[in-house]
């Protein structure tokens, strides 16, 4: 089999995101192999779950906190059905999925804003570097939104998408829009996007938008 250089650029991706991978187990091995929750993860989001049912625990929102926040609510849930020694495990690579997202859009993923795979490169390495290795935001799903707003910025300017790639992101911005402000914040950026291309793919991500600041 005669590999071409669009195989090896591919194979090559890929060993940049399992570097990102080995890269975050070596900075926090002891979070990713005993877990760990943040502040409000088991104050406010475990505690909760723990005493009510997936709906109404779907629906809480910290009142400290002054939003509503979907990614802990879902993740906290999962640990409610775990070991309690595991519990925790649950937050952590529920966040690690969003963490990891950032740079596997950044490689995989055409765009106008990284259009070639030098700007990929580069792209990934920033993106992955400068806020996962901020510790106050670094594998807790209260911070997530952080990440999903970066991921909503890069799905902004996704350009050639498939149906399936389209209605992963259609979920995307609905779990972002719903989990901060951030992202809540980047309505009229997708309705000017909607603008510029009238489809039913930047339709739904208006509509779902207007939704999620209404919430």
């Amino acid at each position: 089999m005669i590999m071409t250089d669009k195989d090896n650029l591919k194979y090559m991706k890929f060993l940049f995101l399992f570097s990102f991978i080995i890269l975050s187990f070596y900075r926090s091995p002891f979070i990713f192999l005993n877990g760990r929750f943040l502040a409000e993860e088991a104050t406010s989001h475990f505690v909760f779950a723990l005493q009510n049912n997936f709906f109404e625990n779907l629906i809480y929102y910290d009142e400290i906190a002054g939003y509503y926040n979907l990614v802990p609510n879902l993740f906290t849930w999962i640990s409610t059905n775990l070991k309690i020694e595991n519990a925790p495990l649950a937050t952590v690579y529920g966040s690690f999925l969003f963490i990891i997202l950032l740079p596997y859009f950044c490689l995989f993923r055409e765009s106008i804003l990284l259009d070639t795979e030098k700007k990929k490169i580069i792209g990934s390495f920033i993106l992955f570097l400068s806020p996962p290795f901020v510790a106050e935001i670094w594998l807790n799903t209260i911070n997530s939104q952080v990440y999903l707003c970066l991921i909503s910025i890069l799905i902004l300017f996704m350009i050639n998408l498939n149906v399936r790639q389209k209605i992963f992101n259609n979920i995307l911005i609905f779990v972002s829009g719903l989990s901060g402000i951030y992202t809540c914040s980047l309505l009229p950026f997708f309705y000017l996007k909607y603008l510029s291309e009238r489809n039913k793919y930047n339709l739904t991500n208006l509509i779902i938008l207007i939704f999620t600041n209404i919430t």
